[in-house]
């Protein structure tokens, strides 16, 4: 753990030599209305509800064959953060259940990463208190990546497992993780497209790709949409770098490394210079990851980037509470929330649905909670001043 340790502190000069690129200047938030994203959240989790454990609920075995866990994965935790304890339950029961192998999916992008799911329904049941089933998935994830080709690496995998680590107290295996991620910024930042240094450049160039994957030795070089994040594209997968931006910003918090943050800045900094990013529907892990930076940082740049996004989502939810397709709803399907609509919902849909729901929400939850602290420290410094009038 020493070794890690030090060669993050190795990366330290690169990360931070990047210094027009991180900006430090710290300002206080006015503050934006934050009502509508738990009310947006709430929609989406009465639908979901209906969907899954309502009396108007579908047969997740015959509607999703093949891909039982996907609709459901994210659902404990998104019923949790909600105060809704018993839906959580019955979600965890359900999943124990119906699901035999919790990596099959007939998703192409889930494939990529067999522990992902996994992870998410073991903090999910860790969360919640069953910690039969927790225990059931965290060693299921182990199994995967004891079987998964340890020789490549990818920044959403190892941001899922530092998370998952400490949510099961093994935080030395999350600096473990954690440090992957370090590398693979590293690598990305410490050089230009054509692989010189860059080291000095400042914000990145117009035509700069950030490699998602690298191998022992360096970078996977690709232009595969699940491999890299270009600054001069819009709509793409935004999420494998906002993942590893909030964990890195939780990181911070535990372990009040300089490293941890103001690589969590140099992420969300680069993400929020590709145009478009802010209105994505990939965007949901930055805005919980901006949202978990103003936390951090106090920066109100950070707030808005987390505002923006949310307030994106809260324009773009379709009328039964989904994100998603809205064609079904044009042509009269589902206007009554009937169970042929219900059906009709892809797994994907329901998925970003419950993503989006718990991102909304914990944003709301982050933001104002920042906005208090701000109000104390505010409050404190008039009384300070006073006492000494």
């Amino acid at each position: 753990m020493a070794s890690t340790r030090s060669s993050s502190a190795k990366l330290l000069s690169l990360l931070l030599g990047l210094s027009g690129y991180v900006s430090h200047a710290v300002s206080i938030s006015q503050g934006r209305e934050t009502a509508s994203w738990a009310a947006a959240s709430d929609r989406a989790l009465a639908l979901l509800q209906t969907v899954v454990i309502g009396e108007k609920s579908i047969d997740i075995k015959d509607v999703h064959p093949g891909n039982r866990l996907q609709p459901l994965y994210k659902l404990p935790t998104a019923f949790l953060l909600s105060g809704n304890h018993a839906g959580a339950l019955r979600t965890l029961d359900i999943i124990d259940a119906i699901v035999d192998d919790p990596v099959e999916t007939t998703s192409g992008a889930l494939s990529f990463f067999p522990d992902y799911m996994c992870g998410w329904v073991a903090m999910g049941a860790q969360r919640t208190g069953r910690f039969d089933i927790a225990r059931k998935y965290q060693r299921k994830c182990e199994e995967v990546q004891d079987q998964h080709d340890k020789k490549r690496l990818d920044t959403l995998s190892f941001a899922h497992r530092a998370l998952l680590a400490m949510y099961f107290g093994r935080m030395d295996e999350a600096e473990e993780h954690a440090f992957e991620i370090l590398r693979i910024v590293g690598m990305n930042f410490g050089r230009s497209r054509d692989g010189g240094d860059a080291a000095d450049a400042g914000t990145p160039p117009q035509d700069f790709y950030f490699h998602l994957n690298a191998e022992k030795d360096g970078l996977e070089m690709t232009d595969d949409m699940l491999h890299v994040i270009s600054r001069s594209k819009r709509d793409q997968a935004y999420f494998f770098l906002g993942y590893p931006a909030a964990v890195l910003a939780l990181m911070s918090q535990a372990f009040k490394s300089p490293v941890y943050l103001d690589t969590s800045r140099m992420l969300v900094d680069y993400l929020d210079s590709i145009p478009g990013m802010r209105t994505c529907p990939m965007s949901h892990k930055v805005m919980w990851a901006s949202a978990q930076l103003f936390v951090v940082t106090g920066e109100s740049k950070y707030e808005d980037i987390a505002s923006d996004i949310a307030d994106n989502f809260v324009q773009s939810q379709q009328p039964l509470g989904h994100w998603g397709s809205g064609s079904r709803e044009a042509n009269g399907l589902g206007r009554d929330g009937s169970h042929e609509f219900f059906s009709k919902l892809t797994a994907d849909e329901l998925d970003q649905t419950a993503e989006i729901s718990i991102w909304l929400r914990l944003t709301k939850a982050l933001v104002e909670e920042r906005r208090a602290l701000d109000e104390d420290r505010r409050i404190a410094e008039e009384v300070r001043t006073k006492e000494e009038l």
